[in-house]
């Protein structure tokens, strides 16, 4: 499968997001209604655990904004039930999915790495 290919600003960004957080991002271009999605692996803090998560964030000529988090986490635990309380549970199994809807203060120092990214980029 070939690699995507970018316009020159989205390539920009991509590559000034990936130095600044330390992680690759493969932006979807398919995806919503501005330029693209793309997710980062940031751990969220809900409800006094700490959570690996999946967070999704749309792109647009006039910002970068979070939309939620997926979360997996092991089905029947204390770290399920404390995630129950404020996500929304998608997959079950051994491991339950879920969707938390963030606020941006939750991932506020990556927000800042990712506006830096974007002012350079769309000004």
């Amino acid at each position: 499968m070939p690699e995507p290919t970018y316009d020159e600003d989205l390539e920009r960004f991509r590559e000034s997001v990936e130095e600044k957080v330390g992680q690759e991002i493969h932006p979807d271009t398919a995806m919503g209604d501005h330029i693209c999605w793309f997710f980062l692996n940031i751990p969220v803090e809900l409800n006094g655990e700490t959570f690996d998560a999946e967070v999704d964030f749309d792109l647009s000529e006039d910002g970068v904004e979070p939309m939620y988090a997926e979360i997996y986490v092991e089905s029947g635990t204390d770290r399920e039930e404390k995630l129950s309380e404020v996500g929304t549970r998608l997959e079950a199994g051994d491991e339950a999915l879920y969707e938390y809807y963030l606020d941006e203060d939750e991932v506020g120092d990556v927000m800042a790495d990712l506006r830096e990214a974007h002012a350079e980029v769309y000004g």
